[in-house]
């Protein structure tokens, strides 16, 4: 048992060592802590409407559920004046995500941004 504990010691210690170097790498290089990359958007004076879809293609607007043609009416209607925040399910491909932020850009005279829901 102690031959073994003789034999253990020094690869923990030299274990410890690295690790607490590696923790300690972000405070001795001066990194600032990690900020998130997207801020919320907030346009002034804009109507602001939170347009989501989820994985079977159905169309949310400030968590009410609406058709194409009746988010299409409301888009529209509302000109510069709307700010869309589009937040797509996350079991969507990348692809329908892409499509659908594509038809909301061409059916707002607004901003529309892609907001994504986790981390």
């Amino acid at each position: 048992m102690k031959l073994l504990l003789v034999a253990v010691t020094p690869t923990l210690l030299s274990l410890l060592v690295v690790l607490a170097a590696v923790g300690l790498l972000p405070l001795a290089t001066g990194f600032p802590h990690p900020q998130p990359l997207h801020r919320k958007v907030v346009v002034p004076g804009a109507l602001n409407v939170v347009v989501a879809r989820n994985a079977r293609g159905r169309w949310f607007a400030d968590g009410v559920s609406v058709d194409d043609q009746t988010l299409e009416r409301r888009l529209s209607a509302r000109g510069d004046s709307l700010s869309v925040r589009f937040l797509p399910s996350d079991r969507l491909t990348t692809a329908e995500v892409s499509a659908s932020l594509a038809w909301l850009r061409r059916r707002t005279k607004g901003s529309v941004h892609l907001e994504l829901m986790g981390g």
